[in-house]
């Protein structure tokens, strides 16, 4: 009986380790972009949080996802509401010279982007978050600080679709609605 559970039992502990459960509040953090510039959880207070974290192997997961919020950012000033933390998980590179290069290559895809990326050197951001390392992982905090909505690996069609609404719902609610109100 006690062989039978222990898988399972690793399931279920490995399942609760991967991201922060539903409801969760923003955790405290502080990353840097290659050239210094810094985001914390005090700079995207009140305003709704997408978190993109990937590594080297996992930052084609979700293409489509980061392809489509790219199109919606050209298009809709509602997207310019939310704070966006796209995250590079570059632990394993945090050793000279490596790090330069890293550095060099996420500013190279900055530019590209048109968007800041942030590096996780330490992994404290990942512990952070309870985020499994390795994987594609997104989560979006609503304006009140909360998860609201978290996937690991590649989101489906259905996934992407239900993160592009809720996105819009809390980027578009008025300041009177007050935080999150427009679930």
């Amino acid at each position: 009986m006690r062989r039978r559970l222990a898988p399972l039992a690793l399931l279920v502990s490995t399942s609760i380790a991967a991201a922060p459960p539903r409801g969760a509040a923003v955790a405290e953090f502080r990353v840097e972009n290659p050239d210094g510039v810094t985001l914390t959880r005090t700079q995207a207070a009140g305003r709704p949080l997408l978190v993109v974290y990937e590594d080297k192997e996992s930052g084609e997961t979700n293409r489509a996802f980061k392809d489509e919020l790219s199109k919606l950012a050209k298009g809709g000033t509602w997207v310019k509401r939310i704070t966006l933390a796209a995250v590079a998980d570059v632990q394993s590179y945090d050793f000279w010279p490596a790090r330069g290069f890293v550095k060099s290559s996420i500013r190279d895809e900055e530019k590209k982007s048109g968007t800041p990326i942030y590096c996780d050197w330490s992994g404290a951001f990942r512990q952070a978050f309870q985020l499994r390392a390795g994987t594609s992982t997104i989560l979006l905090y609503g304006r009140d600080g909360k998860l609201l909505l978290a996937s690991e690996g590649a989101l489906t069609e259905a996934q992407r679709a239900e993160l592009v609404l809720t996105l819009r719902r809390e980027a578009t609610a008025t300041e009177s609605d007050g935080p999150s109100a427009s679930k």
